[in-house]
């Protein structure tokens, strides 16, 4: 077992699901709805970067907030992984940024908590 400070390459799809405590076949789902997730496939097996993981956990702190696939999708828009949803939308309203502040902060802690395991 690799250490909590030891961060992988490519996490398979059942890790994945795992450590952002949701089912395999919601991840699947999401790659339909959010087309920025686009994981590597090698071998038949899909494997996700760190940078899908953390894109994965923004997700699923907005969904787990309520946030609809729509609402989702605008927020992310312009964002794939390993880059910042707030890139291009400094134009939206001010309770969206106090929103991405929070989610932020999420997973932050969300980091934290992955660093632990």
């Amino acid at each position: 077992m690799l250490g909590p400070n030891i961060r992988k390459l490519y996490y398979s799809a059942g890790e994945v699901a795992e450590i952002a405590r949701i089912k395999p076949h919601v991840l699947t789902g999401w790659e339909v709805q959010f087309p920025q997730l686009r994981p590597t496939i090698r071998g038949g097996r899909k494997l996700y970067t760190p940078s899908d993981l953390d894109w994965i956990l923004k997700v699923k702190v907005m969904k787990d907030q309520g946030q609809s696939n729509e609402r989702i999708r605008e927020a992310m828009s312009g964002s794939r992984p390993g880059e910042s949803a707030e890139g291009g939308h400094r134009g939206q309203t001010e309770g969206t940024d106090l929103g991405s502040n929070r989610i932020a902060g999420i997973i932050r802690e969300l980091k934290e908590i992955l660093r632990m395991i």
